[in-house]
């Protein structure tokens, strides 16, 4: 199939749609980035889109497959570490590709000093003391053994339980704390 056939699906550009909200209800710190998610979905599915065999599924249970996987790769890195600091820290500087004027210029630093005095309010919520006081103790020794440098594999084979248990039971509740913490 043709990429702009898949595009104008009605039911998969629905489905983009409703995974996109559903998204946004789970996570709302994800709001800002909605087109970003729509895209990332979008490109996973034309990615994938030469696996796709008639005979097995129509292509709109196919897309849907494919967008759900896109739609958490994009949660899986929107939550690294490294790559959520950099998200809040660093505006691309549009001042030097193209020619704004004065005034377009000076906007452009007063979105940058915004997004950064956001970034040091959001460093100061997130301190280590108040994530200790938010989370139960055995969350916080989790928190530590991550602190030290030891992997989730490395983690779950101590605990004996999957890296998936691990997951579930601790990681997503620390992410959720932290995610409370950051919009108090």
């Amino acid at each position: 199939m043709d990429h702009t056939e898949i595009y104008n699906n009605d039911a998969i550009r629905a489905t983009v749609e409703v995974f996109s909200l559903e998204t946004i209800k789970k996570y709302p710190m994800i709001e800002g980035f909605l087109d970003d998610l729509k895209q990332e979905m979008w490109l996973f599915l034309f990615q994938k889109l030469a696996l796709y065999d008639s005979s097995k599924s129509a292509i709109e249970t196919f897309a849907s497959k494919i967008l759900d996987i896109g739609r958490r790769r994009f949660l899986r890195s929107f939550f690294a570490d490294k790559n959520q600091v950099l998200r809040l820290a660093n505006i691309p500087a549009f001042s030097k590709r193209l020619s704004l004027s004065q005034k377009g210029n000076e906007i452009i630093l007063e979105n940058i000093e915004a997004e950064q005095s956001h970034f040091e309010a959001t460093l100061q919520r997130l301190d280590i003391n108040s994530l200790k006081e938010n989370l139960h103790p055995e969350l916080w020794r989790i928190c530590e053994k991550l602190q030290e440098g030891k992997s989730l594999r490395q983690i779950a084979g101590e605990m004996h339980i999957s890296r998936r248990q691990l997951y579930k039971k601790y990681i997503m509740p620390i992410r959720d704390v932290c995610c409370l913490l950051e919009f108090r």
